[in-house]
């Protein structure tokens, strides 16, 4: 499901015949959000938590930054583990993810991707997940889409915000607001901005003295001397990664996007095959690990890294608020 227009526009928003009954079970959602919140016990762990997540539906870029951050906390921890709820698998875990047996229909996209890089735990339980990295040795957690859930207390949340903000700043179903964006600010301790914010956010981040650092995607291959590709993404915002091919020079003869956690079929990769007929298929890598075995090795997929342009600044503020929280 692609986010509705009117999300990010509040004057389409406004002239929805229906948009009234929408503000008023986005108050049903806001009364629901507050009794979850505060019926909900939150277990403490002793090592450092670090929360990565957004205030929006859909993606804003937090598993790049998961990743960009665990580089980062790796030159100090020596067994970091991610955990993840595992959306769209069904073992409620806590588990490894073993990339040599799961599959996303066991524990969800985003962790077979995460798992490449470090050990990963999948749990729909976090305060179960968080037990059972303990027992197993981790010294430091990275919560992987976490902001909301209040059953692990974490040692620093990272905000992720993209370009389109907070939308038109209301609650689901009106608009894409998981919380309010007060309760939201005033638990954030620090804001990576994956592409350049509106004014409006900014005048939010500045109200709040929040530390922000902006960061950038960059392909991790050389564009190839045939740039010609057909893409497709299964991803919240299929148009960022069609961004991403054209702003690394890729010439885009053809796009198709997805569903996000789409899971390809053998009738989607024939489609898309014929579709693209003698151009390259590529893809991003959180795609690929849903794509059947045997079309893999005919699709590109395209690794994306988040780099940090203020990089020192970050890892100065990384240093101080560990020590302060030591």
């Amino acid at each position: 499901m692609q986010a509705p227009k009117f999300w990010y526009d509040i004057e389409i928003a406004k002239k929805l015949w229906y948009w009234p009954f929408l503000t008023g079970l986005s108050k049903i959602y806001l009364w629901c959000h507050q009794q979850y919140q505060n019926a909900s016990s939150s277990y403490h762990v002793d090592i450092p938590v670090f929360c990565v997540g957004n205030i929006v539906a859909g993606g804003a870029g937090k598993t790049p930054t998961a990743l960009m951050l665990h580089s980062l906390l790796n030159k100090k921890y020596k067994n970091i583990a991610f955990l993840s709820r595992g959306y769209g698998g069904d073992l409620e875990g806590p588990v490894f993810v073993d990339l040599n047996i799961h599959r996303p229909k066991d524990v969800g996209d985003e962790p077979l991707l995460l798992a490449k890089h470090a050990r990963t735990i999948i749990a729909k339980d976090k305060a179960a997940g968080a037990r059972y990295a303990i027992e197993n040795n981790i010294d430091c957690i990275i919560l992987d889409d976490g902001f909301q859930n209040p059953h692990l207390q974490k040692s620093c949340h990272v905000l992720v915000i993209d370009g389109r903000g907070f939308g038109n700043e209301e609650l689901i179903p009106a608009g894409p607001l998981r919380e309010p964006i007060k309760e939201a600010l005033e638990k954030a301790d620090i804001v990576i901005a994956t592409e350049p914010l509106p004014q409006q956010v900014k005048a939010h981040l500045k109200a709040n003295w929040l530390p922000v650092f902006k960061g950038n995607f960059t392909a991790q291959i050389k564009t190839p001397e045939d740039p010609k590709v057909f893409g497709f993404a299964g991803i919240a915002n299929p148009e960022k990664f069609k961004k991403t091919l054209e702003d690394n020079g890729y010439d885009i003869v053809g796009f198709m996007g997805f569903p996000d956690h789409h899971v390809y079929t053998e009738h989607d990769m024939q489609r898309l095959y014929d579709k693209a007929r003698t151009v390259q298929l590529i893809t991003t890598e959180k795609d690929a690990v849903k794509i059947p075995s045997h079309w893999q090795n005919k699709i590109q997929t395209l690794p994306i890294t988040l780099t940090i342009e203020n990089q020192k600044d970050l890892d100065k503020w990384l240093e101080t608020h560990l020590s302060s929280n030591a």
